[in-house]
């Protein structure tokens, strides 16, 4: 058996062992380095999609927000879409002349017919103080500023309790009976607040006792919420009983 002798000095085994360490400490240096770059590339290159993204975004947030109105106009359209409501709404709680006129007309007797007819405002005179005390007087600043809508809507607020529409209805009857039968017939409808017989009175035609008479009719103000349908259907449940009784 043959041993194995090394004729090497010890130097050179020590040179060599660090030689391999360096070459190995290199090794990891180079691959820790390459790590490093491509970690740094791929950071750039999502950093670059981000900031592209980013910009998209901004484009489109800047597109949107040219689109859309400025917030004063939006209020000032709101303002405007309010106080045209509320004026149209206003309006809405008044009895229509020719609703009048059909619910005038619907309620004749038999053998009754108008000769005249005549509508007009009427101001009434506010003689409770605490109505008066209860009211300012708006000033005129007030008066004058804001919107078309809204000037007229705080104007008919003001006169329309003061104002109150008349009718004024002449007809001819048979006999007190028939405009007895009509004024009921009015009453019922739901469209009066007062009804006011001025006057009746007899005349002959053509050898026939007829009688003329006058009506004055307060128009009633409707509630809010409250439309000339809902009014009509009492005039609508008395048409149908009178039917039924038939």
């Amino acid at each position: 058996m043959t041993q194995n002798i090394d004729f090497l000095p010890s130097s050179y085994r020590q040179k060599k062992e660090r030689s391999q360490k360096k070459i190995w400490r290199q090794g990891v240096l180079v691959v820790s380095m390459s790590l490093i770059v491509v970690g740094t590339f791929q950071q750039q290159h999502v950093l670059s999609e981000l900031r592209s993204r980013k910009n998209r975004v901004q484009r489109q947030a800047s597109q949107i927000i040219a689109r859309l109105d400025h917030p004063e106009g939006l209020k000032k359209r709101i303002e405007v879409q309010d106080a045209r409501a509320n004026l149209i709404a206003f309006l809405g709680n008044r009895v229509s002349p020719t609703r009048l006129v059909t619910c005038i007309s619907n309620a004749l007797p038999q053998y009754v017919s108008i000769t005249e007819y005549r509508s007009d405002f009427e101001t009434r005179v506010l003689q409770d103080r605490g109505q008066i005390r209860g009211r300012r007087k708006p000033k005129q600043n007030e008066t004058k500023s804001g919107l078309p809508q809204q000037i007229d809507f705080k104007r008919l607020l003001t006169e329309s309790p003061k104002n109150i529409l008349v009718v004024s209805v002449n007809g001819i009857a048979p006999d007190d009976v028939a405009i007895s039968k009509y004024l009921a017939a009015l009453e019922e409808t739901g469209f009066f607040k007062q009804i006011t017989l001025l006057f009746t009175d007899e005349y002959i035609e053509q050898e026939q006792s007829l009688r003329s008479f006058s009506l004055r009719l307060e128009v009633r103000k409707l509630r809010p919420m409250e439309s000339t349908e809902d009014v009509g259907i009492t005039a609508e449940r008395r048409s149908s009983r009178e039917g039924g009784q038939s």
